[in-house]
């Protein structure tokens, strides 16, 4: 099984490999879904932390957003893997 998450799509396929030959089984793709969702939902989830704590909501404000998103971009490169290209 290959598992191909882009930006802004992710793909599946299952191969069979019989000696010296690969085949694809089955594939599967949405265009919907990919990184950027994952990014979003971790920016989501941080921001009502931050509104909670603070009763501002930091999507409001460009500056605040920016640094929220460079934050969580962050924070998913230092929990990612090691060998896991992000």
């Amino acid at each position: 099984m290959f598992l191909d998450m882009g930006y802004a799509s992710f793909e599946a396929v299952i191969c069979s490999f019989v000696t010296g030959k690969l085949e694809v089984v089955a594939r599967a793709y949405d265009k919907n879904v990919g990184g950027r969702n994952i990014d979003n939902a971790i920016i989501d989830k941080f921001a009502e932390q931050f509104m909670a704590k603070h009763t501002d909501d930091p999507r409001t404000n460009p500056k605040a957003l920016i640094k929220l998103k460079e934050a969580c971009e962050k924070a998913k490169v230092v929990l990612t893997p090691e060998g896991v290209p992000s």
